[in-house]
């Protein structure tokens, strides 16, 4: 007795598993390949913020730089009264004058000029920092 509809009973048996199967396999394929897209997407994106946050940084960092660098290039000048130079203590082997109001002191080696170079000098140093207390060996005027 030869049925005709099992004679491809297997056949249409495998066909209708592995079509199926070969669906859902191109179906995950093609959601993963999605997810996998707006991952790289998201990092891609973070990156880019980062890379926007420190090139906003380094510009910043870039202008404080070539500020400083302009205020260094300029010429500092302070109000040196020419009084301070009359009066500094000359001793053996520097001098030493105490500038009155918390200004600073008049500190160096050897003998203390009071021409117009070592007055520039003495407002340049002023200028740097009030307060600032010298070395005897930073200036030979």
């Amino acid at each position: 007795m030869n049925f005709l509809p099992l004679k491809h009973y297997y056949r249409s048996l495998a066909v209708a598993l592995i079509v199926p199967l070969l669906v859902a396999f191109f179906l995950c394929l093609h959601l993963y390949n999605l997810k996998l897209e707006r991952a790289i997407e998201s990092r891609q994106s973070g990156f880019n913020n980062i890379s926007a946050q420190l090139s906003h940084a380094m510009s910043a960092a870039d202008g404080l730089i070539d500020t400083m660098f302009k205020l260094y290039e300029q010429p500092l000048s302070y109000d040196f009264d020419p009084s301070w130079a009359r009066n500094v203590n000359q001793y053996d082997h520097y001098y030493y004058q105490s500038v009155g109001d918390g200004v600073g002191e008049i500190v160096g080696q050897g003998k203390f000029a009071s021409t117009a170079y070592a007055i520039n000098q003495w407002r340049r140093v002023i200028a740097l920092n009030p307060l600032l207390i010298l070395p005897c060996h930073l200036f030979n005027l």
